[in-house]
């Protein structure tokens, strides 16, 4: 099984374990299941745009959503586990560093601490991308919910940190709230 994070460029994000699998729920509203999770297709300000799951069951599901208008990538993985929080965040900053290696970035970790979200304890990770004299933030946040683990990694320019700052702690409670699996 291998969860690692890869790269092609600051806003393009991938889970690679192996084949994919999609459902495109963009343009209706409510709950879907898909692959044994169920998740919100609105979440604040945010609309769910596709829904992947991989061959190995083990992977889980990432789903993709969008805010309206403001770019970026904002992911969210659901696979099934009761890992250890700091060896998850480890295994997805690994990836991080693998891949901009590959690509030419630089990535620097400005901060790590654990955060509350919706009653649930998880941890966040705050880092700097760099690349041809361009900038991106990227945020990691990884819980636990039942026995499974949900991964967030969010990436996107410095300037908009503002404007996505009350949406994104929406964005994070309806759907720590919302998405259940199979695995819990």
């Amino acid at each position: 099984m291998l969860r690692i994070l890869l790269s092609a460029s600051t806003s393009a994000w991938l889970l690679i374990p192996s084949l994919a699998h999609g459902q495109d729920p963009s343009g209706t509203e409510g709950d879907f299941s898909f692959s044994g999770v169920t998740y919100p297709s609105l979440a604040g300000a945010f609309r769910v745009t596709q829904a992947m799951r991989w061959d190995d069951p083990e992977a889980g599901v990432q789903l993709t959503y969008a805010p309206e208008g403001i770019a970026g990538a904002y992911n969210v993985y659901v696979y099934p586990g009761q890992d250890d929080l700091e060896k998850e965040v480890a295994v997805a900053l690994q990836g991080m560093f693998m891949s901009a290696n590959r690509v030419g970035q630089e990535i620097s970790v400005d901060s790590t601490r654990t955060v509350e979200v919706a009653g649930l304890e998880g941890e966040l990770v705050v880092t700097r991308i760099s690349a041809n004299g361009r900038a991106s933030r990227s945020l990691i946040y990884v819980f636990n919910k039942g026995s499974s683990v949900i991964k967030y990694r969010i990436t996107y320019e410095p300037a908009l940190r503002d404007v996505l700052e009350d949406r994104l702690d929406e964005f994070l409670r309806v759907t720590l709230t919302s998405i259940r699996s199979i695995w819990e």
